[in-house]
């Protein structure tokens, strides 16, 4: 009789321990991959950002000569 409850002891604790490990390992793995996408979501942001920085730089550059040559409000209100 005590060898028995001995053993259901045992194989709980031993089942608890099981359990345990994997929910850890799942949550360390769940958190390394949130980490992983919002990762991905700000380079993301940032390569979308500097595209867009890029084109205004650019729009600046063309927009900037018209100013000078012509002089006039309609010039500077294009470059806003």
């Amino acid at each position: 009789m005590e060898d028995s409850i001995l053993k259901l002891i045992t194989i709980g604790y031993a089942l608890g321990i099981a359990i345990v490990g994997v929910m850890a390992y799942l949550g360390i793995k769940g958190t390394n991959e949130a980490i992983d996408y919002q990762n991905s979501r700000l380079r993301q942001h940032d390569e979308w950002r500097k595209k867009w920085v890029n084109m205004y730089g650019v729009m600046v550059q063309i927009v900037t000569p018209i100013t000078q040559l012509i002089g006039c409000e309609v010039a500077r209100a294009i470059r806003l």
